[in-house]
C-alpha cells in the first residue's frame, strides 16, 4: 500500500509507465510516485504538489512533457512540469472542470460538469477552439483511438451522448440512454467493431454499446 493524499479520485501515468500521478480531492494536492516494479511496494511518492482546489481530471501531455490537473472546485487547469514535477503555471478555464484527455496534437477535451458542456481547448492557453452542449452533468470522456470520437456520460441526464470531433466543432451522432447515472466509460477496440463500456453508479450495472467500423 502507497498513502497519498485524502480522498484520492483519478490516476494517470506516463507513457512509459515511471511515473503516476493522483489527484486528491479533498487534500487538494496531486501526488507524483516514481514507480519500481523490483521493489515493494512498487512506488514512492516523490513530490506533493499543492493546488486551488478540489482535484479530479488529469491528462499527461508525453509530446511536451507536462501534466494537466482539471480544477473542479475552481475554474481552472493547473500545468505541472514533468521535469521537476512542480507546477508550471495555471490555465483559465470555464468552470467546474471535471474530467479531462488529450489528443497527439495539442487539444484538451473535457467536461464541464456544472455546465452540461464539453469543449475543445488549446492546451497552450487554455483557450476553448470549440464546445457542445450535452445532456445534464457530463462526467468522464473517452476518446476512440483515432481520436475521431468523443464519449461522455452524462451521470443525472441517464445518456452517453457521441461525438465526431471535426476541425472547427463537435458533431454529435448519436444520445444513448443508459439509465441509472453513468459515471465512467471505457473504449475496446479491434479491427471490426467499437464497444463502449459504462458503468453506471446507481444501478451497479455496466452496459456495452456495440459499433461495426465502416471501411
Amino acid at each position: 500500500m502507497i498513502e497519498t493524499g485524502k480522498t484520492p479520485k483519478i490516476i494517470a501515468r506516463t507513457t512509459d509507465s515511471k511515473h503516476i500521478l493522483v489527484s486528491n480531492w479533498h487534500s487538494r494536492t496531486v501526488s507524483v510516485l516514481e514507480m519500481d516494479e523490483k521493489v515493494y511496494p512498487f512506488g514512492k511518492i516523490i513530490s506533493t504538489v499543492p493546488v486551488s482546489a478540489i482535484p479530479r481530471g488529469i491528462a499527461v501531455d508525453n509530446i511536451s512533457k507536462k501534466s494537466y490537473i482539471a480544477i473542479m472546485g475552481g475554474s481552472s487547469l493547473a500545468v505541472i512540469d514533468n521535469n521537476n514535477w512542480e507546477m508550471d503555471t495555471v490555465l483559465n478555464v470555464w468552470s467546474s472542470p471535471r474530467h479531462i484527455v488529450m489528443d497527439e496534437k495539442g487539444h484538451i477535451f473535457v467536461s464541464y460538469n456544472s455546465l452540461g458542456t464539453i469543449a475543445c481547448l488549446d492546451a497552450k492557453t487554455g483557450k476553448s477552439l470549440f464546445t457542445a452542449s450535452t445532456h445534464s452533468q457530463p462526467r468522464t470522456i473517452v476518446l476512440s483511438k483515432n481520436h475521431k470520437f468523443n464519449f461522455v456520460t452524462c451521470y443525472t441526464g441517464d445518456f452517453v451522448d457521441v461525438y465526431k470531433i471535426n476541425d472547427d466543432n463537435f458533431e454529435k451522432i448519436a444520445s444513448l440512454p443508459c439509465p441509472g447515472h453513468p459515471v465512467d466509460v471505457d473504449v475496446f477496440e479491434d479491427n471490426d467493431k467499437l464497444e463502449a463500456w459504462v458503468c453506471s453508479y446507481g444501478s451497479g450495472s455496466n452496459t456495452v454499446y456495440t459499433f461495426k467500423k465502416k471501411d
